[in-house]
């Protein structure tokens, strides 16, 4: 395992304004600002504007700008609703109320179906709320569907390229570890840069399911600069956990402020280890997570 401390921590993705749109709005505002100027200018066409005939053909036009201009908002209330709703339910995400931020983003994915800018990161983000709910199945299927796009590596490099390691770490919170580490040989291929969440945390559930608890404990140690850096991402606290949880098998003492950053854990953080048993009998012997589904 490496860590790279230059590499973005969080799983989530942000819609950004398309390049498109921002052109259109730019050539809207242009032509209204040009046309106005040349009949404010040029005195000629201002007379021919009184002319009964011209008037009516400019009435029509203008009306058609107008009409034009309003769809322009629209389509901008709607992109800035898009934006509020992602926000909120990364809010939601990363305060470890993951439900709530699955059903936000399956209905941001719902809406806007036939918009693929918009329908691939809520499709993403739904996928990752669903891991940290420990529901493997449905994320598993919505990885499926996120493979399956056709524009998702030169458009969405960010999760083209972490979607193998996100398939390796469904599998192997599950401990089906030969097909995660199946799926992280695709990321191999992909010859991609390592995210420190998408390559390291399944790399180390890996690890720990296979009884590598010293392997674990030192590769997370090395470098604990760049962990600190993911530690409060939804994805990082798994790790937090991971990394506790390693120490105690491999006989070490766990750091103090490792610790009681863990005793600090909401309900929703831990649902992923419902499926690993030593992890989540370790979990519950702690008091930590507590309420947890069985």
């Amino acid at each position: 395992m490496s860590i790279d401390s230059r590499l973005p921590a969080e799983l989530c993705v942000r819609r950004r304004p398309s390049a498109g749109a921002l052109l259109l709005g730019a050539l809207l505002v242009f032509t209204l600002v040009f046309a106005a100027g040349y009949l404010l200018l040029d005195p000629y066409t201002f007379a021919a504007l009184l002319d009964p005939v011209n008037t009516v053909m400019w009435s029509i036009v203008f009306v058609l700008a107008a009409l034009l201009v309003v769809l322009a908002g629209l389509v901008l209330a709607r992109s800035r609703g898009i934006q509020r709703d992602s926000s909120e339910g990364l809010r939601f995400l990363a305060i470890g109320r993951a439900a709530e931020a699955e059903a936000i983003f399956s209905r941001i994915e719902r809406r806007n179906r036939w918009l693929w800018s918009v329908r691939i990161p809520a499709r993403w983000n739904c996928a990752v709320s669903l891991l940290v709910q420990g529901r493997f199945d449905e994320a598993l299927r919505r990885f499926a569907l996120l493979s399956a796009e056709p524009y998702n590596e030169r458009a969405l490099p960010q999760i083209w390229e972490g979607l193998p390691s996100m398939v390796a770490l469904c599998y192997a919170l599950r401990g089906r570890l030969d097909e995660a580490e199946a799926a992280l040989a695709e990321q191999e291929r992909r010859r991609v840069q390592r995210h420190l969440m998408t390559w390291v945390l399944p790399q180390a559930v890996i690890a720990c399911r296979r009884g590598l608890h010293e392997e674990v404990v030192r590769v997370l140690e090395s470098e604990p600069r760049a962990l600190e850096t993911v530690y409060g991402s939804v994805l990082g606290r798994a790790l937090r956990v991971v990394h506790a949880f390693s120490c105690e098998q491999a006989g070490r003492q766990v750091p103090p402020e490792l610790r009681g950053a863990i005793g600090q854990l909401a309900d929703g953080d831990v649902a992923w280890a419902r499926e690993w048993p030593a992890l989540d009998r370790w979990l519950r012997d702690g008091g930590w997570g507590s309420g947890r589904a069985a």
